[in-house]
C-alpha cells in the first residue's frame, strides 16, 4: 500500500503520550509520523579558566557542548538547552590534592514562571545523586556509586564572576571503597546558571569503612578544600551566548567534500558518513544506551565523523563518529575488520583528540594501525599526532606463519592444596600443573621504525600475515553479526524491533501489505530522540515486508525495510549466542547476549601506569600483571567484594615485599601511608621476571616471558597462575573463551575475575573486565595507563592472541 506522503508531519507526539500508535497495516495515512513540531534552541556562552588559573597547574582535560531536549509540560513546543562544559586536572601528592574541576554554563530555560532545565533549578545536593547530575560530578574525577547519599559539611563564600556566592562542601563514600570530597556553587550570569565545582578522593584505610563520610573529614581539611575552590573562582571567566534565544531555523546543508580532493580533511560532517554504516552505529547505540558503564539512554549521532585510513586498504578505511554526548565509535566501512571493532563511551573522539595535538599543519587524516594505534597525518602525510604507544616492526614476520594453531596453555600453583596464605613461606616456589602445546618462539625480532613515512611504505611487509589473519576473522565476524540480526532484518511475529531515526530524519513514506500485518508505533524519549518501533502482528505471513523511505533536512534519502518470518526463523531467537567452538569446553551460563559481563567494573580497576625504570619505560606487561595482582588483593581484604579471594590476602605485602599483609594501593600515590614505593617496586620486579626489553618508547614483553609473572607470587601467595597464548600472534578463540568465563564468573573455582589479554601486533597487554556478547563480542580493557590518561578505559573486539589469569 503506497502512502501520501504529503500527509506526513505535523502533530505533536507528546500530546498523546511517550509512545504513539501510529498505524496499524491497511490504516489510509501515517499523518504525524514524523513528529514535527515547534522547537526552540537556547545556547550558553563558552566558560573556562583564564590563563592564570591554568598556570596554577589546571590541565584542561575536556571541553564539551551537550544538548538535551525537553517536552516540557509548561509550553506546548520542544526545547532543546545547549550547555557548555569545560573539566580540568590538577596533580598532587599530598593527602586529598588531586583535583578535579568541572565549570558549567546552562541556560535555565524559564517559561510560565518555571525554570525547565534541572541543571539550573535542583538543589546542589539532589544534583549530586540525581541522574542528570551524576555524569557531572563524575567529570570531577570521582566515583558517584554511593554507599550513603553524601552528606553537606558546610559553606564558605566566594565570588565567581562578579557575584557573590556560597561555596557548599559535601562528603560521600562510595561502593568502591572511596572517600570522596566535593566543593560546588552557582550563580546566574548572563541569563545562564554557571555551575562550578571541584572532587577530590581517596582510598579508605582499614578500619574508616564502618565510620560516616562527614567523620572522616577533619575540619582543616573540609576549610582548605573549600578554600581551594574560593581562591579558583576568581579566574573563571566565559562570554554570552553567541546566538539569542530564538526558534533554530532549518539546517543548511554542509558541503559534502567532492570525491576526489587530494587532500580531504580529516573531520567531515555526519551527513558525508554512508547511510548504511550510520543506520550500524545507531543501532548500535540504541542497543547499548542505559546498560552500565555505556551511554546514558538518549545517547545518539553527533554532527561529525572523522575519516580513518590504514595503510593496507584502500581509500577510507573506517569512520569514527562522535557521539552525543560524548564518546565515539569506530565502524569499518568493510570486511577488512570487524563490523565495530572499537568504541568508547567515557572519552573525547580519537580524531578530537588529535586534531588537539596536530602541530606543524592541519590534520588531514587518521591513520589506524594496530587496535590501539592512532596516527594523525598532515596534508603531506607527515605524522603530527599520536594517540597509544608505538607498534614495534616485526622482522622475517614470515616466521609468525610457522608456528602450530594450537594454543599454548600453562599454569603453576601449590603442588598441595593451601587453604589461605598464612600457610606461605618465603622460600616457597610453585610447581607447574598444567602444560599444553609447548612449542618454541617463532624466529622473529623487534625494530623500532625508523620514521612514520617508512611504516607506511613497510606496513604490509612488517604485518602481511597477521593482516591477513584479521581479514579471515572479520569475514566470520561480519557473518555473525549479520546471524544475529545487526543487518538481518527479519522478524519474528510478535518480537519488536526498535529503528532510530537519525537526526533530522523523517518518514517520507510507508508501502506494506493491504492487511494488518505490522504495528508501527513512534517512541519518542525524554531527549526529544526519535524510534520507530515494529512489530508483525498475528496477520502476518512469512514474507510480508513493510518499507520505509526516511528523509533527512540535508536531502539524504534512506529505505528501510523489515520482512516477517516464522518465530523458529527470528535470527534474534533461533541464533546460538555461546562462545564455544569445537572441542573447547565452556559453559556460558552468567552470560548475556545483552547486557555485559562485569568483573567488578570501572570503580573496583587498579588505575596503575607505567613509569622510566632503568632507561626505559617499565613495560605494559609488567603493569597489567600488577593491575590483577592487586585487583585480586583487595578483593581478598576480608573477602568484601568476592568471597573467593579472601583466603589470598598475600598478593600484596607491605612495601611490595615479602614481609606482613597490606591492601594493594588502587592508584599511585593514592594511600599516604603505603604511598608509591610498594606498588613501584612490585612492577619494577615484575619487570625483571617478565625479561622486558626496550623498543624505542616501548618496554616490551614476549608472550613466551607473560607466564614468568608467577616468581612473583612464590613466597607471597598460593594463587595459582594460568597462561594461554599464540607465539605466532594470531587471536585464537581459545584466548576468547578463557576471558569470557573469567570475566563472567563461569570458570571453575572462582568468581568473576579480569584477565590480562594481548591486543594489537603484539604490541600491548591491557586488563580486560568486562565482556559483552551481542553483535559482535567485545571486552572493556584497562589500559594501564593510569586514572586520568583520556584512554584509561575502551571497548575493543574481544579477539586476542593472550589471556593471563589467577586462580584462588
Amino acid at each position: 500500500m503506497g502512502v501520501d506522503t504529503n500527509a506526513v508531519g505535523g502533530g505533536d507526539p507528546a500530546d498523546e503520550g511517550r509512545r504513539r500508535l501510529l498505524q496499524l497495516v491497511g490504516a489510509a495515512t501515517v499523518a504525524g509520523l514524523a513528529g514535527c513540531s515547534a522547537t526552540e534552541r537556547r545556547s550558553a556562552g563558552p566558560v573556562a579558566l583564564d590563563g592564570e588559573g591554568e598556570a596554577a597547574a589546571y590541565r584542561l582535560e575536556e571541553a564539551t557542548k551537550p544538548t538535551r531536549t525537553l517536552s516540557p509540560d509548561a509550553v506546548d513546543f520542544e526545547l532543546t538547552i545547549e550547555s557548555q562544559v569545560a573539566s580540568y586536572h590538577r596533580s598532587g601528592t599530598a593527602f586529598l590534592s588531586d583535583v578535579g574541576v568541572g565549570l558549567l554554563a546552562t541556560p535555565p530555560a524559564k517559561e510560565a514562571g518555571q525554570t525547565l532545565n534541572p541543571l539550573a533549578a535542583r538543589s546542589l545536593g539532589d544534583l549530586i545523586t540525581s541522574d542528570i547530575g551524576r555524569p557531572l560530578v563524575e567529570k570531577l574525577g570521582v566515583e558517584t556509586d554511593w554507599a550513603d547519599s553524601p552528606t553537606k559539611l558546610g559553606e564558605r563564600s566566594g565570588t565567581l564572576l562578579g557575584i557573590g556566592t556560597t561555596i557548599q562542601t559535601f562528603a560521600g563514600r562510595t561502593t568502591g571503597g572511596d572517600l570522596v570530597l566535593l566543593n560546588l556553587t552557582r550563580v546566574e550570569h548572563d541569563g545562564d546558571a554557571v555551575l562550578v565545582g571541584d572532587g577530590r578522593s581517596r582510598a579508605l584505610e582499614e578500619g574508616e569503612q564502618s565510620q560516616s563520610a562527614a567523620a572522616l573529614v577533619s575540619g582543616n581539611e573540609q576549610r582548605e578544600a573549600a578554600q581551594s575552590l574560593a581562591d579558583l573562582l576568581p579566574h573563571v571567566v566565559r562570554e554570552s551566548p553567541s546566538t539569542p534565544e530564538s526558534p533554530t531555523p532549518t539546517p543548511t546543508p554542509t558541503p559534502t567534500p567532492t570525491p576526489g580532493d587530494e587532500q580531504p580533511p580529516a573531520r567531515v560532517p555526519i551527513t558525508s558518513v554512508p547511510d548504511t554504516l550510520r543506520r550500524r552505529v545507531a543501532r548500535f547505540v540504541e542497543r547499548a544506551a542505559g546498560q552500565r558503564e555505556t551511554w546514558p539512554d538518549g545517547a545518539t549521532l553527533g554532527e561529525s565523523a572523522h575519516r580513518v585510513t590504514r595503510p593496507d586498504v584502500e581509500g577510507v578505511a573506517y569512520y569514527e563518529i562522535e557521539i552525543e554526548p560524548q564518546g565515539f565509535v569506530l565502524a569499518a566501512t568493510d570486511e577488512h575488520d570487524a563490523p565495530i571493532p572499537h568504541w568508547n563511551a567515557d572519552s573525547r573522539p580519537i580524531g578530537r583528540v588529535l586534531e588537539e595535538q596536530a602541530e606543524g599543519g592541519p590534520l588531514a587524516w587518521v591513520v589506524w594501525i594496530d587496535r590501539l594505534r592512532y596516527v594523525g597525518e598532515d596534508p603531506d602525510g607527515n605524522r603530527i599526532a599520536t594517540r597509544g604507544r608505538a607498534v614495534p616492526r616485526i622482522e622475517n614476520v614470515e616466521a609468525l606463519t610457522d608456528v602450530p594453531d594450537a594454543v599454548t596453555a600453562v599454569r603453576y600453583g601449590p603442588e598441595d592444596e593451601m587453604a589461605n596464605d598464612d600457610q606461605v613461606t618465603e622460600d616457597y616456589e610453585g610447581t607447574q600443573l598444567m602444560a599444553e602445546n609447548e612449542v618454541d618462539p617463532p624466529d622473529i625480532s623487534f625494530s623500532e621504525w625508523e620514521s612514520h613515512k617508512q611504516l607506511q611504505e613497510n606496513y604490509e611487509d612488517a604485518y602481511g600475515p597477521l593482516l591477513a589473519d584479521l581479514r579471515e576473522r572479520a569475514a566470520e565476524a561480519w557473518a555473525t553479526y549479520r546471524e544475529r540480526g545487526g543487518e538481518n532484518r527479519d522478524i519474528g511475529v510478535d518480537r519488536e524491533v526498535r529503528e532510530p531515526l537519525l537526526s533530522g530524519q523523517r518518514v517520507a513514506a510507508i508501502e506494506e501489505p493491504t492487511r494488518e500485518a505490522f504495528r508501527i508505533e513512534r517512541e519518542l524519549d525524554d531527549f526529544g530522540h526519535d524510534t520507530l518501533v515494529i512489530t508483525p502482528t498475528e496477520a502476518a505471513t512469512a514474507g510480508d515486508a513493510v518499507r520505509f523511505v526516511l528523509e533527512d533536512d540535508f536531502g539524504g534519502r534512506e529505505r528501510v525495510a523489515y520482512s516477517a518470518v516464522d518465530p523458529a526463523d527470528d535470527p534474534v531467537e533461533s541464533v546460538d549466542l555461546s562462545v564455544v567452538e569445537d572441542a573447547v569446553p565452556t559453559t556460558t551460563e552468567g552470560m548475556s547476549a545483552v547486557t555485559p559481563s562485569w568483573a567488578g567494573g570501572s570503580r573496583l580497576q587498579p588505575w596503575f601506569y607505567q613509569f622510566d625504570y632503568q632507561g626505559c619505560p617499565v613495560g605494559c606487561g609488567p603493569v597489567a600483571w600488577a593491575i590483577l595482582f592487586a585487583w585480586c588483593d583487595r578483593q581478598a581484604d576480608g573477602g568484601k567484594f568476592n568471597s573467593t579471594w579472601w583466603p589470598r590476602w598475600g598478593l600484596y605485602r607491605r612495601n611490595g615485599g615479602y614481609g606482613a599483609d597490606a591492601v594493594a594501593p588502587k592508584n599511585h600515590d593514592s594511600n599516604p601511608r603505603i604511598g608509591s614505593t610498594g606498588l613501584r617496586n612490585m612492577i619494577k620486579e615484575l619487570n625483571g621476571h617478565l625479561n622486558v626489553f626496550c623498543l624505542g618508547d616501548n618496554g616490551a614483553t614476549a608472550p613466551w616471558d607473560m607466564d614468568n609473572a608467577r616468581e612473583y607470587l612464590w613466597g607471597r601467595t598460593g594463587t595459582d597462575l594460568e597462561v594461554r597464548y599464540h607465539a605466532g600472534g594470531f587471536p585464537k578463540q581459545r584466548c576468547k573463551v578463557e576471558t569470557a568465563e573469567s570475566i563472567s564468573g563461569a570458570a571453575n573455582g572462582k568468581e568473576a575475575t579480569p584477565v590480562v589479554v594481548g591486543k594489537g601486533w603484539l604490541s600491548h597487554y591491557p586488563v580486560a573486565y568486562a565482556y559483552r556478547n551481542d553483535w559482535i563480542d567485545d571486552v572493556k580493557v584497562n589500559n594501564g595507563w593510569g586514572p586520568n590518561h583520556d584512554e584509561r578505559t575502551e571497548w575493543i573486539w574481544a579477539q586476542s592472541w593472550f589471556s593471563g589469569e589467577t586462580y584462588p
